[in-house]
């Protein structure tokens, strides 16, 4: 409730600290871009880390899928071609 009184009184936490250009920002996400340029450095560093995190964690498995297979799919094309020119020579 005190929040909202603050508000109410023209007090808002996120325009006394610092002014914030929101030029070309869409009105509805005005506050959000004010609460996040309020945050401090160990915040955002912290947020960083997670968003990283999150995308080792749904890319690397997909990365190392994809290492394996085109390894596999080197190792065997030689062994085809070697195949494949055996029966031609006979």
């Amino acid at each position: 409730m005190e929040l909202d009184e603050k508000r109410a009184a023209g007090h808002d936490e996120y325009t006394d600290a610092k002014q914030v250009d929101l030029k070309g920002v869409p009105e509805n996400n005005n506050e959000l871009y004010r609460m996040f340029a309020q945050k401090d450095e160990a915040w955002r560093r912290d947020q960083t880390k997670k968003l990283l995190r999150k995308v080792d964690v749904r890319l690397l498995p997909i990365l190392v899928i994809m290492y394996l297979l085109n390894f596999l799919d080197r190792s065997s094309l030689p062994k085809h071609d070697w195949g494949v020119s055996r029966r031609i020579l006979r």
